[in-house]
Order: C-alpha cells, then sequence, then structure tokens
C-alpha cells in the first residue's frame, strides 16, 4: 500500500467519523470540565470517553484496511502522516474528537429546548440490551467497572452516548422527516441529480470473466469459431502427422522387426513380441518433429531410432482426411496456438530499463546520452536506482502511454528517455524474449484485441443508426457482450473515465470508452424523467441532508466554551482504546 493511499485511506476513515459517528460521551460529576453549552457539559471523564472510544473505532478500520491492501505500517508510524499540508493524523484524530463533543453538547441542549425525548419503549429497551450485552461480553457488570475504570471513565458514560445517539436520529427527524422543519427542497434535490446523475444503456465487452470463486481472470475467447469444416481439415493435413513406434530391449530384436516390416514378412504376432507399441496415432508435426522423431523422415518407412531406455522402430506419415474424425477440438486447439506465437512475435516487445526520480533528470540524461553515445553501457546503472535493469515482455494496453510508445518506436538495441509519472525510464529495445512467451497471457491479449474490434464495429453502426427501434438488443448465447439494461447511474460512484464520457455526451448519444485491463463499454445516454429522478431520491436526499444537519450543527459551536487546560492533560497515542 503506497503512502498516497495510505493518506487517502486514512483521511476517508476520518470522514467517516465525523459525519456518521459524532459521538459519545460518559458523565462524571467529580471531574473537571472539558467543555460546556448552555447548561451541558463535558466533564473530563466524558472527554476521555470518547477519546478511547474513536481511537478504538479508528484501530479498527485501519486493521481492516491494512489487511486488504497488505499495509505494513504500523499504528504508530501513521499518527506522523499528513493528511493535508502541516496536519498530522493525530492533530486531525485530536480535531474530530473535540468537534464530536461539541455536537454532543450541541443536539442535547437542542433536544431539550425541542422538547425532544426517548418515548419509544422499545428504543430504551434497546439501550438497555446494549449495556447489559457489554456486561456479559466482560463477565458481569464488576468487571466492565473495571475495565472502565483504567479508562477513566464509568458506564454513565457508554449509557450518555446510547442516548444521545437516539436523540441525535430525534433531531434529525425533526428537521428532515416527512414533516420535517427544513426538509430539502425538490429543487435541490433536482438540481444534484442533473449535476451528478445519468440514465444510460450499453453494452459491454469485458477483458475479464467469473473465476467461480468470487474473483476473475482473463477472459479467453474462441479464436476459431467462425473456421469452417474445410478450413480446420486444411489446418488439420498442415499441422499435424501420424506417428508409430514398436519398442525393444536390443537392438538385433528392432533390426529383425523393421526387416520384416519394410520386406512385407512380419509376422502376425509381431506387434505383441514388441516391449511397447504405439498404434497409429495424430501428433503436432512441432512435437513429432522433437525426440523420438527428430531425424525421421515423414514418408512411411520405419526407421531405427536406439534410446538410453533401448531401441525403437519409428515411423512418420502424413494425415488423411479420415484421420480427422474426433480430432476437431484438438485441431481448433492447435490453430489457437498457432495463431497466438505469430501473435506474440508481432504485437510483443521486449525492452529494459533504469528508472531514476522525477527529481533526477539530469542524471537521467546524462546516462541516456552516454548510452546513445557508447561512453557507457547499460549494465554500468543497472544498480543505480530502484526498479532498474528489469527486462519486461509486453503488449499494447500494458504500460504507461510514454513507456508503451517508445518502447514500441524503437529499433532492437536503440535507446529511449521517457518520462512518466513513476519518473523517468532510460530504455533499450532488446530482441524479442521468447522465454516470456506465455501462451496464456497472449490468447488474452489476442481476445482482448477480438473484443476490441468487434466493440468498435458495434459502435460505428450504433453512432450513424437513424432508425426508430430500440438501440441495444439483448445478446444470445455465446455473445461477445452483455447488455446493460436503461439504468439511473450515480456519477461519484463510476469509473472517472465513464462518468466524464457520459457526463460529457448529450442525450440520445453512443459513447465508446475503453478501460484497460477491463473491457469495452458502449454507452447510450437517455433521457431522464421525474419518475427516474424518484428512484434515487432517497439516494440523493441522503448526503444532502447530512451536509445540512452538519452545517446546522456546527453553526452553534463557537458558542461551546472549551477548557484547553483539560484538554491538554490528554495524549491520543497514549490513550487506551475503547470500541465495541
Amino acid at each position: 500500500m503506497s503512502r498516497k493511499q495510505i493518506k487517502k485511506a486514512a483521511s476517508l476513515a476520518l470522514a467517516c467519523l465525523i459525519c456518521l459517528l459524532s459521538l459519545t460521551m460518559a458523565a462524571c460529576s467529580s471531574s473537571d470540565t472539558a467543555m460546556s453549552y448552555k447548561g451541558k457539559t463535558i466533564s473530563e471523564s466524558d472527554y476521555a470517553y470518547v477519546m478511547a472510544f474513536l481511537k478504538g473505532y479508528y484501530e479498527y478500520q485501519y486493521s481492516q484496511m491494512a489487511s486488504y491492501y497488505g499495509s505494513q505500517i504500523s499504528l504508530e508510524q501513521m499518527y506522523d502522516y499528513e493528511m493535508s499540508e502541516g496536519v498530522t493524523f493525530e492533530k486531525q484524530l485530536v480535531k474530530t474528537i473535540d468537534e464530536s463533543c461539541m455536537m454532543m453538547l450541541v443536539v442535547e441542549q437542542l433536544c431539550d429546548e425541542l422538547g425532544l425525548k426517548i418515548q419509544d419503549e422499545e428504543t430504551l429497551a434497546q439501550i438497555r440490551d446494549a449495556i447489559q450485552q457489554l456486561r456479559d461480553d466482560y463477565g458481569g457488570e464488576d468487571a466492565l467497572e473495571i475495565e472502565l475504570a483504567k479508562r477513566g471513565f464509568t458506564t454513565s458514560a457508554l449509557e450518555r452516548y446510547e442516548r444521545y445517539s437516539s436523540l441525535l436520529t430525534l433531531l434529525h427527524d425533526y428537521r428532515y422527516g416527512d414533516n420535517g422543519i427544513a426538509r430539502i427542497p425538490d429543487e435541490d434535490v433536482l438540481n444534484s441529480f442533473q449535476a451528478n446523475y445519468v440514465k444510460a444503456e450499453g453494452y459491454v465487452y469485458s477483458f475479464r470473466e467469473s473465476d467461480g470463486n468470487g474473483g476473475s481472470v482473463a477472459r479467453v475467447v474462441d479464436l476459431t469459431k467462425d473456421l469452417t469444416d474445410a478450413q480446420i481439415l486444411v489446418a488439420f493435413l498442415r499441422l499435424f502427422v501420424k506417428v508409430e513406434y514398436l519398442s525393444y530391449e536390443h537392438q538385433a530384436e528392432a533390426e529383425a522387426a523393421m526387416k520384416s516390416l519394410s520386406e512385407g514378412t512380419a509376422p502376425a504376432d509381431l506387434y505383441g513380441n514388441a516391449k511397447t507399441h504405439l498404434e497409429p496415432a495424430c501428433i503436432l508435426k512441432t512435437e513429432a518433429d522433437n525426440g523420438l522423431y527428430k531425424n525421421v523422415e515423414t514418408n512411411g518407412e520405419w526407421t531405427l531410432v536406439t534410446e538410453e531406455d533401448g531401441c525403437y522402430i519409428v515411423r512418420k506419415s502424413e494425415v488423411v482426411d479420415e484421420d480427422l474424425q474426433g480430432m476437431e477440438q484438438t485441431v481448433r486447439e492447435a490453430v489457437s496456438s498457432e495463431l497466438a506465437l505469430d501473435f506474440f512475435k508481432k504485437e510483443y516487445v521486449t525492452v529494459q530499463h533504469i528508472l531514476y526520480d522525477l527529481a533526477d533528470e539530469e542524471k537521467a540524461k546524462s546516462v541516456y546520452e552516454a548510452l546513445k553515445a557508447g561512453t557507457t553501457t547499460f549494465d554500468e546503472h543497472k544498480s543505480e536506482t530502484k526498479d532498474s535493469g528489469t527486462k519486461y515482455t509486453f503488449t499494447k494496453g500494458r504500460m504507461a502511454s510514454e513507456f508503451e510508445t517508445d518502447s514500441f518506436t524503437l529499433k532492437e538495441n536503440e535507446y529511449a528517455l521517457t518520462k512518466t509519472t513513476y519518473g523517468w525510464h532510460v530504455i533499450q529495445r532488446l530482441p524479442l524474449d521468447l522465454e516470456g512467451y506465455d501462451e496464456n497471457d497472449v490468447l488474452a491479449s489476442m481476445s482482448a484485441s477480438v473484443l476490441r474490434e468487434e466493440a468498435g464495429n458495434a459502435f460505428a453502426q450504433l453512432k450513424d443508426r437513424t432508425s426508430s427501434e430500440p438501440f441495444f438488443t439483448s445478446p444470445e448465447d455465446g455473445a461477445a457482450y452483455t447488455y446493460s439494461e436503461p439504468t439511473v447511474l450515480n456519477l461519484t460512484n463510476l469509473n472517472e473515465r465513464l462518468a466524464e464520457a457520459l457526463k460529457a455526451a448529450k442525450e440520445g448519444e453512443v459513447v465508446r470508452v475503453e478501460l484497460n485491463g477491463y473491457g469495452v463499454y458502449i454507452l447510450h445516454r437517455l433521457s431522464a424523467g421525474q419518475e427516474d429522478v424518484e428512484k434515487v431520491k432517497s439516494e440523493i436526499l441522503s448526503p444532502l441532508e447530512s451536509e445540512a444537519f452538519h452545517n446546522y450543527l456546527t453553526g452553534f459551536y463557537d458558542q461551546v466554551t472549551v477548557n484547553q487546560n483539560v484538554l491538554d492533560r490528554f495524549n491520543v497515542r497514549t490513550a487506551e482504546s475503547f470500541y465495541y
């Protein structure tokens, strides 16, 4: 997990904490007051509970993210990461704790002023059950109190938080519920819909497919699906040969058998007397040209071959039409392999590079010029920087666009100096590394090319379409694409390139977007009506209400009195967490 990814993930976690938790308190009349608002106070032990709860929540969230991304960075190290310029995670977490306490005070006071009380017996029972469950988890009331006392608060803190959560819901419903006094105007809902939503349908030519275990693998299409029977027969006759052998322990036996076969005087039990007998079988010529059949002519005559494990009489002969029976699928696989190897030789390239940081531009240019002039060698610089000397064999669509373009433009042994987001690359093109040939990988690349071409043809037809009939139809079995029915899409949840293309498209327009490694999308933007707005209204209202509610509550924060002397007694790094 990169530093940038960790910062982003931690920022999102904190944003969720601020917006959704807004938190927890505990009361202890004997401690100093940390904050106050009108008649409400946050005691020192209340503040300790908020800190312990938030820290525990963050530790849990981080453990989940670290497990997912495979991060080896400790929690202690995370506190020093900058969330924004000059603001470390530690500072941001403390700010979140302070604002959570302020929100607690404001919500409790506003509910008192508005006469909003928890009267629902089911809610009250849930609060009691939550506390009792915690007692049971810790082995009883006394055991729980001991655990909490270590952290500077009591169960009253938990009870207050559970009540506060319900009060927060009451206040939210009072303002934004069905009869709320501050409901979001329909105009705002429509504006949000027009800014962030589109209605579309489309075809998806996916480069990947399910592996049956919840993951995905590269999709391989049947490259031979359009072959006719005649073409399969031609390929069979061209690619295959018929082979047969008899093996013997002693050379004299093999010579005698070969002589009798050549003269047509072989006894009826000849094959039974052999140590082993491979009956006539059709195999690829490339396989037959190795090993036992390496120097055997394809003329149907027997040849004596001596191996370490015995003596053989072998022969190769041309296949005939009748031999094709039952071999059709094998021929198709052979044709696919042949196409893959040809594709590899034409469409793949092998390079090695030296990678310098973006700040080392002058060094990269100096090495590049020296390599071109022949005053230094590539090997002399392999160990200088990260990832240097790495050799890549790849096809188009696999690397950064600048790296790819220069790699394919170069002739063998030529050099290029290329800048990407990763740094400065001194690239040398090498002869194609045949050891880097992976048939499955090449077939996946070929399949992507086929899908890309089919998508291009479909897009060309749809783009110029004038018929009033539906643009898209459900695919038949075995089609190269899947069909996505008309759907209202939230642009903020889509891939950035897909979102940009749909947002820029006019109603009725068809757009084509390819996402490297994923597939080609042909999308038709549709006209959206009020019924479409209603389908996602609750989804639109949720963030609008959250933002409005947050802004409403934070408007009271400047009236909260903060006792900084009390807050300065706390250290979030050393505080013991408590999350349940």
